[in-house]
């Protein structure tokens, strides 16, 4: 199942579980130039699927640099995050 397409993020996607994270690290919005805004231009754009891969693989891994800490310091506190 395609996660960012033509229409927009496809639901219950691991991309619509995306936006909803990013949402609310940011406050509500998805901020312009962001990993997700960026992936949805591509779906939106029509890229190939092998190059709308290579464009998430470097999203993921950026995602998880900033974002892994992050998460992983506020479990330290004890706080539970879920991501949907």
């Amino acid at each position: 199942m395609p996660c960012f397409t033509a229409g927009g993020i496809a639901v219950g996607s691991i991309a619509s579980s995306l936006m909803s994270a990013a949402a609310v690290a940011n406050g509500g919005g998805i901020a312009a130039g962001s990993v997700v805004a960026a992936l949805q231009a591509a779906g939106a754009a029509g890229i190939p699927v092998a190059a709308q891969a290579v464009i998430g693989a470097i999203g993921g891994t950026v995602g998880a640099a900033v974002g892994g800490p992050l998460i992983c310091s506020a479990g330290a506190t004890g706080e539970s995050i879920i991501l949907f």
